[in-house]
């Protein structure tokens, strides 16, 4: 039994070292790689088409009775909404989701919408924009 439990040893203490050599990863080159250089792009597609996706946009909201307005600085956009509704609290205009009854916006503030600008012709409140997403107040 002796023999058989030194012989054995004496493999496994042979295998380990071998797998401790062949692991080592050590390929004789001084530890330096192959220089990184930039994928290749002969096959890239190039960006996704954009043209017919959702705008977002970001500007002062200005409010009055039954008109919602984005102002950047380039346009004043009439603000079309399906969850939200002009409101009034303590006699200053609000942004209300109809959801809850709660106040997301108030007049001035800086604020994040997503959506269409369409093709319509502006209207007394600016040109026409619908909303899809109300992202955030900014300020």
């Amino acid at each position: 039994m002796r023999l058989y439990d030194t012989a054995r040893r004496a493999i496994v203490a042979a295998l380990l070292a071998l797998g401790a050599t062949a692991c080592s990863g050590d390929d004789g080159g001084g530890g330096a790689g192959p220089p990184l250089t930039p994928a290749p792009t002969n096959v890239d597609p190039g960006p996704n088409d954009t043209s017919n996706a959702p705008r977002t946009i970001q500007g002062t909201l200005r409010l009055a009775a039954g008109c919602a307005a984005l102002e950047t600085d380039t346009v004043r956009y009439a603000l079309k909404f399906t969850d939200y509704r002009v409101g009034d609290e303590s006699g200053a205009p609000v942004l209300i989701a109809q959801a809850d009854d709660r106040v997301v916006a108030r007049d001035g503030n800086v604020v994040v919408v997503t959506g269409d600008p369409g093709a319509a012709a502006p209207d007394a409140c600016g040109t026409p924009f619908t909303v899809d997403s109300f992202n955030s107040v900014v300020g």
